[in-house]
């Protein structure tokens, strides 16, 4: 009766397979992702965050990252991010001049009409076609100079 031979490159390859396998058990059981507004972190809690992603800070307890004003946590990227509010948001939930939690001054040439923050056309401002949008003075009128 034969034995069973391997070939050489055969048995390499399970040691290194099963070697993989072994990690990822050990890492499966110790290694716990943050949170991911964290950039860094002590366990995979929310309020364990010792550093925040970009446009991210430690909120008042100094462990939880929230985003920056003028930003939301936008779960639908991967990885979610802090995605910038409409411009003339102050700030906001998500993105679009109808999701702002707060539009940003008059003096801005901004106001709330209706839960819709937009542009103060009748009083001297014009909206551009730029990306993102700006409300601008117009430089001859004396209604938004006088805002």
């Amino acid at each position: 009766m034969k034995k069973s031979q391997f070939q050489a490159h055969q048995f390499p390859l399970l040691q290194i397979q099963m070697l993989t396998v072994y990690v990822n058990q050990l890492l499966s059981q110790y290694y716990l992702a943050c949170h991911p507004l964290c950039l860094e972190c002590g366990s995979d809690s929310e309020a364990d965050c010792t550093a925040c992603i970009g446009n991210a800070n430690n909120d008042d307890d100094g462990l939880t990252c929230v985003c920056d004003l003028h930003y939301f946590y936008d779960e639908d990227q991967s990885p979610p991010i802090c995605e910038a509010c409409h411009p003339y948001c102050e700030d906001c939930l998500s993105y679009g001049d109808s999701n702002c939690e707060s539009c940003k001054s008059e003096d801005e040439g901004i106001r709330d009409n209706a839960g819709t923050c937009e542009c103060m056309i009748d009083a001297g401002f014009y909206e551009t076609a730029t990306d993102p949008v700006q409300c601008i003075c117009m430089n001859e009128s004396i209604l938004c100079l006088m805002n």
